[in-house]
């Protein structure tokens, strides 16, 4: 299924989601239809010296995977508000301020999801992108890219005191972070829990709702982040403070939108 407006991803929800015996979903917005894995584990996170990716290996990476997060908390106290409590807390803020982490992010809210993978949308990103030519102006067509929403039924809840760093099973398992952030609280934010040998395709747990664009994605945003910019679901809303801002207004200048 494919979608082309926020009317059909509430149709998606009533007519497909609502209809499987399942009391809590979770969503993921990804610009393009990647494997489901956590940022640390994937294949790209890593390079070799001559450029080349270095897939994440426990027997290789862990120590350095466990260094990098007791950097982190030496060092991340003096920008904080909040003493985190135990090592998923640490993981929790260092994975919304950027850093590579075990922990995979998931939203309660579908829309939310929907604006994450619209977010590039209309602008050109990497490689993946084409261009042509337009009244005689260069535009980046983005038709290699596939936008797509995930959806999972929301797994039990890890034991509190989980030790991140010591999962040996094949399993996945729910973190629901305390509101240590205001980005958690505005993004509707949970984590899955799992280690490297963990595969959603392998277990299939997803549903998926591809996105297309309503100009076949060359130099225009998506009818959808139009839509829901409109209903208060930008840069800002998810982002709560003066990054979000700077990037909130400078999509609206850009585009000729109404600033305010």
């Amino acid at each position: 299924m494919t979608a082309k407006s926020v009317e059909n991803i509430l149709h998606w929800i009533h007519n497909s989601l609502d209809k499987k015996d399942c009391k809590k979903w979770l969503f993921r917005g990804q610009s393009h239809d990647w494997p489901l894995k956590a940022g640390i584990f994937r294949d790209n996170t890593r390079r070799k010296p001559n450029g080349t990716n270095k897939p994440y290996t426990r027997t290789e990476d862990l120590q350095d995977e466990k260094r990098m997060l007791e950097i982190f908390k030496k060092r991340s106290r003096p920008y904080l508000n909040y003493e985190p409590k135990n090592d998923l807390e640490w993981l929790a803020i260092a994975q919304h301020h950027g850093m590579p982490t075990r922990l995979l992010d998931w939203t309660s809210n579908a829309l939310i999801a929907a604006y994450n993978a619209c977010e590039h949308m209309g602008s050109p990103m990497d490689d993946r992108s084409q261009t042509r030519e337009f009244n005689g102006d260069t535009y980046v067509r983005l038709n290699m890219r596939e936008p797509v929403i995930h959806a999972i039924q929301a797994p039990k809840e890890a034991p509190e005191g989980l030790n991140p760093f010591a999962i040996s099973d094949k399993k996945i398992r729910l973190y629901i972070p305390p509101v240590i952030s205001p980005r958690i609280a505005a993004q509707g934010a949970f984590f899955t829990i799992q280690n490297e040998e963990f595969d959603f395709k392998e277990n299939n747990t997803t549903e998926k709702l591809f996105i297309q664009p309503r100009d076949e994605g060359f130099w225009a945003e998506s009818r959808i982040k139009d839509e829901l910019t409109y209903m208060g679901i930008d840069n800002h809303a998810l982002y709560p403070d003066i990054d979000g801002l700077t990037k909130s207004l400078h999509w609206k200048y850009k585009w000729g939108k109404p600033i305010y």
